[in-house]
């Protein structure tokens, strides 16, 4: 017999925002990658000069990746920094705008709405131009 507890974990909402936050995961860390490491090469480039003698993109992403692979910090910032940056900023908008007040409770509660008084009609008057 199969049974299954009724927790927050276990909701269908949950398997589907763990799905997107990994495809968002993803999405960022591939961003960081990909074309962070293009972006640094380009504007590497244009303000410094040609990177080495003979090396273009492709020598640029093989050290960079050879760099990923030691460890080294410099490379590990540019592959996880859109990500980080993108999570440290989801991190501080958790729950901002999420909560209403509950709307407090008076005297006149037991009394039904009143429908609103429409404004009175304002008479308006159309003014010519003089001509001549």
């Amino acid at each position: 017999m199969n049974t299954r507890f009724n927790d927050d974990n276990d909701s269908p909402d949950a398997g589907s925002r763990l799905r997107l936050e990994l495809i968002v995961g993803s999405a960022w860390l591939a961003v960081g990658l990909f074309v962070v490491p293009a972006v640094v090469y380009w504007v590497g480039n244009a303000s410094l000069g040609p990177y080495g003698e003979n090396a273009g993109l492709s020598t640029f992403y093989g050290a960079f990746f050879a760099d990923l692979a030691s460890g080294a910090p410099r490379a590990w910032v540019l592959a996880l920094g859109p990500l980080l940056l993108i999570s440290l900023v989801r991190l501080l908008y958790i729950g901002v705008g999420t909560r209403t007040p509950a709307p407090e409770k008076s005297d006149n509660d037991d009394e039904p709405p009143r429908k609103p008084q429409p404004k009175p009609a304002v008479k308006r008057t159309r003014v010519e131009p003089r001509v001549g």
